[in-house]
């Protein structure tokens, strides 16, 4: 159980960090000196929507399993 806690919690700062990527251009700027991606990407919209699809289904494994 501990394990679908940590990976609830790592799912959910995953798209913490890709939530501003999916918003603002300048961010997404940042975010490519950083990785080294190109500012037209959409990886950051397909990172965020499948971390909040995973919390979701953790979130429902936690409220289920207790």
């Amino acid at each position: 159980m501990i394990i679908i806690h940590i990976l609830y919690w790592i799912a959910l700062i995953i798209a913490m960090i890709c939530f501003p990527a999916t918003i603002n251009e300048n961010v997404r700027r940042n975010y490519g000196h950083i990785f080294k991606t190109r500012i037209d990407t959409r990886i950051y919209h397909k990172i965020f929507y499948s971390m909040i699809f995973i919390i979701i289904i953790l979130f429902a494994i936690i409220i289920i399993v207790g």
